[in-house]
């Protein structure tokens, strides 16, 4: 049992793909986008939850091909939020004293949906429940 507490702790304070989601919207567009952020993320976990209680949780465990779809699915999105940061830092290189450029912030409605789909495509969340 001390072994699985052990586990169970180092999993939940590890950094995964939603914190440092969050700290990049926050860090980028500001408090408001990361609390939308993080709200989404919340808002995934009810999913989760739901899931648990129906017993799908159960289901993708036991399915070695639902649980590589859900990883690699979150994997791709991984992949693609990098690039996004990426290609918006290599197209503002040289305006560094410049603040951000309005077409380059993210709304509300992005920055929830980011956040829930980053959790939901989070193959460690669904071992939780």
């Amino acid at each position: 049992m001390y072994e699985t507490f052990l586990i169970g702790l180092a999993l939940a304070i590890s950094l995964g793909p939603d914190f440092l989601l969050m700290t990049k919207n926050t860090l980028t567009s500001g408090r408001k986008i990361g609390y939308m952020t993080l709200l989404g993320n919340r808002c995934s976990l009810l999913v989760h939850m739901t899931f648990a209680i129906m017993g799908l949780s159960v289901i993708l465990q036991k399915s070695v091909l639902l649980f590589s779809v859900i990883r690699i699915l979150g994997a791709i999105y991984l992949i693609y939020l990098g690039y996004k940061t990426l290609s918006m830092r290599i197209k503002n290189k040289g305006d560094k004293k410049e603040a951000p450029k309005d077409e380059e912030q993210i709304t509300s409605w992005q920055a929830f949906r980011s956040g829930l789909i980053s959790n939901l495509l989070n193959p460690k969340v669904s071992l939780f429940f």
